[in-house]
């Protein structure tokens, strides 16, 4: 695990400079907040200012470009989504249904598109990401959770490795969904995958 931590704390790279670094290949990823950033709510970051870790089986670069930066996507990217609800208030972002084709059982929410652009531009500015190619699927899940038991990324996904901001966090992505016209569901339940 040491290696791994060390691989991802060493290509920590700036959003500007994924394009040109992030790897195609598959692994697991961690998302950092630039020195000197905090999030509102009393929320701390974990490790190193880790907010957030995943795994990327399809490609790091595609999951990270593709899904967690491209603007209009919260609806497929629980970062985006859970990110969003924390800064809900201070970038005064609206949350709306989210989009039909992902089917009934996984509507949540997203952002509207003023917020979405606004929400682009906190982590084009805030944010780092980190990663490490792995190639063994077996070996890329638990990395993603031995990564967040090192880390301890202050934003939750699963596994819970024990996050005391978890009921902050909940409540605030509670808002989001009702706000967004859907009934809430924990977002810690474990048959789900948001």
């Amino acid at each position: 695990m040491e290696k791994i931590c060390e691989q991802i704390l060493k290509s920590k790279s700036s959003v500007n400079r994924l394009r040109e670094l992030a790897p195609k290949e598959p692994g697991v990823y961690a998302i950092f907040l630039n020195q000197g950033i905090k999030l509102p709510h009393g929320i701390v970051q974990g490790e190193q200012g880790c907010i957030y870790v995943g795994k990327a089986e399809s490609g790091i670069r595609k999951r990270i470009l593709q899904e967690h930066l491209k603007t209009g996507n919260s609806g497929r990217s629980a970062f985006r989504r859970r990110l969003g609800a924390v800064l809900k208030d201070e970038l005064k972002l609206t949350a709306i249904p989210r989009d039909e084709k992902f089917g009934k059982k996984h509507r949540l929410f997203k952002f509207e598109e003023a917020g979405e652009v606004a929400l682009s531009k906190w982590i084009t500015e805030n944010v780092s990401f980190g990663w490490c190619i792995i190639n063994e699927e077996r070996e890329i899940k638990q990395s993603e959770k031995n990564l967040a038991f090192r880390l301890k990324p202050c934003l939750p996904d699963e596994p819970d490795w024990g996050n005391p901001y978890k009921t902050k966090i909940e409540s605030l992505y509670a808002s989001c969904v009702s706000e967004g016209g859907e009934k809430y569901e924990s977002i810690y339940c474990p048959s789900k995958n948001f």
